[in-house]
């Protein structure tokens, strides 16, 4: 708190005020003290009667008002206790509680009627039923000699002093009192309304002015302290309810999410056991129908026609094991059991020997693939069974579809860093929204799940052995229709991938800070990053 030193108080400056507040107030009092003083040695019997009715009725009236509790509760301690108290007062000789049937509830043994005293009587009500009546006896001679002594001493001491005391308190009251608290109520109506720092009275910002060290600037530091708490506390408060309301929407966003994935889990789990089943399916079927035909016609088919039956139980058998080896090789990528070897070799020859494999079938299809080797070798540093999966993976995509008689083009760009080999067809394309999660394990692009489209494990393996040699696999739309599929390798190959590098480079040519490791070199287990 602020102490309370009056030596800092400021001069009241508004003396218009305090004249025509303080001077019509002095010279009134100053006039009624003269016609009082004068009045009292005239009409003193009368002052002295009817500052005795006053004060006896007024005095009934107070006593009654405030015992209508006791009087209904019957509670005589308290009454007792009030009559006590009037008796020692100067001029109360007696004072007496009744009931409704006019019985004394306090003692009556001092009730006596004389000249001297003058009885007051007044009914104890509540909720406008009498419950009883109060008595007091007050003497005329107490209280005509203090009202002669007050009148005289009146008379003699404020002639004088009054005028100058009501032109001092006008003063202190008009600068000091009236004026803070219009100040203090103004602000007050602020803070209930909200408007804890708007300015006013010229206050820039929207505080009370604090002058001097009296109650009112207690009161007003007091009141500046509250608002700035209020403030302080609907701001937190308003924090708060945005910190919880973006906690909500956070959490309700996060469930949402947690839903999706859960669907479309639960519906790539579907696609995927419907798929397999139709995979696993068909050579199965083809098996155990040929085998039936051999088995029934084994005595009576020609050995062509035995051999042709044992042809087709291969095929169907081959793809089966081609099936099963891809989950088999997922399931490895995934526990990082997948081993490799590292060898630096010219991806150039590696993808054009992947794209010989493919000539009889583009040739059915009378499809071009269309791919300018390099002029010099591509020597980067990979495992070339795992890396030709791969390319053999992005081509047969593009073989399939693609309509018959297009091209398919294939790209190779080396820079200092990494090498970027892409696959380009003017197939039935990616959707946009699909061009991240057809590399997922079992999904298909909604455009290849019929006809051509196989079990979603292909990209999925791809994508897990590109990871490995801690390069990037993606798709894009491809201009004019058809999609294309990037695969970016590093050329000195994985940081740290603990393996034997052999060298295979034709020509002998090998540069100086390549280690030549020997061929046996074991093999290490790809992990996935």
């Amino acid at each position: 708190m602020l102490p309370a030193d009056h030596k800092g108080l400021v001069t009241p400056r508004h003396r218009g005020l305090r004249m025509k507040f303080g001077l019509p107030m002095a010279v009134t009092l100053l006039l009624i003290q003269l016609v009082a003083g004068f009045c009292i040695s005239r009409n003193q019997g009368a002052k002295i009667a009817q500052d005795l009715s006053t004060r006896g009725q007024g005095l009934a009236e107070a006593i009654a008002g405030i015992s209508a509790t006791f009087l209904i509760n019957y509670d005589m301690t308290a009454l007792e206790d009030i009559v006590t108290s009037l008796r020692r007062q100067d001029g109360v000789q007696w004072a007496v509680f009744f009931d409704t049937k006019q019985q004394a509830l306090t003692p009556i043994k001092d009730m006596v009627y004389d000249d001297s005293t003058v009885v007051f009587t007044q009914p104890i009500t509540m909720e406008g039923q009498d419950i009883g009546a109060f008595k007091l006896g007050v003497s005329t001679a107490s209280i005509a000699r203090a009202l002669t002594r007050l009148n005289l001493l009146f008379a003699v001491s404020t002639l004088g002093v009054t005028a100058a005391m009501v032109l001092i308190l006008t003063g202190l009251f008009t600068h000091k009192i009236s004026k803070p608290l219009r100040k203090i109520t103004d602000f007050a109506q602020r803070i209930a309304a909200g408007e804890l720092r708007q300015p006013a009275h010229g206050a820039d910002d929207g505080r009370l002015p604090v002058e001097g060290h009296d109650e009112v600037a207690v009161l007003s530091e007091a009141l500046n302290h509250m608002a700035d708490e209020i403030h302080a506390a609907h701001v937190e408060l308003e924090h708060r309810v945005w910190e919880r309301t973006r906690q909500l929407e956070e959490s309700q966003h996060a469930l949402l999410q947690a839903k999706e994935l859960a669907e479309a889990a639960n519906r790539t789990k579907s696609e995927f056991l419907a798929n397999m089943s139709h995979e696993l399916r068909t050579p199965l079927h083809g098996i155990l129908s040929f085998a039936g035909f051999g088995l029934k016609r084994a005595a009576t088919a020609s050995p062509v026609k035995v051999r042709d039956y044992f042809q087709q139980i291969d095929q169907s058998g081959r793809v089966l094991l081609l099936l099963l080896n891809d989950l088999l090789d997922l399931a490895k990528w995934e526990a990082g059991r997948m081993p490799c070897a590292y060898q630096r070799i010219d991806l150039g020859g590696l993808l054009a020997t992947v794209v010989d494999e493919f000539r009889s079938l583009t040739a059915e299809r009378r499809l071009t693939i269309l791919f300018r080797a390099p002029d010099s070798p591509v020597n980067i540093v990979l495992d070339p069974p795992k890396m030709m999966q791969v390319l053999r993976n992005l081509i047969s995509n593009a073989v399939k579809f693609s309509p018959d008689g297009g091209s398919i083009e294939l790209s190779l760009h080396q820079d200092p860093s990494s090498v970027v080999v892409g696959v380009h067809d003017r197939g039935v394309g990616i959707p946009d929204e699909e061009l991240t999660t057809i590399f997922d394990q079992f999904v298909q692009s909604t455009r290849t799940k019929t006809g051509a489209g196989g079990t979603g494990l292909g990209l999925a393996i791809c994508r897990e052995i590109v990871t490995a040699h801690q390069g990037r696999i993606w798709a894009e739309q491809r201009p004019g229709g058809g999609a294309s599929l990037f695969v970016t390798l590093p050329v000195h190959g994985p940081d740290a991938i603990g393996a034997d590098r052999v060298d295979r480079e034709e020509g002998g040519t090998r540069p100086p800070d390549t280690p030549i490791a020997p061929d046996s070199a074991p093999a290490t287990p790809c992990v996935s990053v």
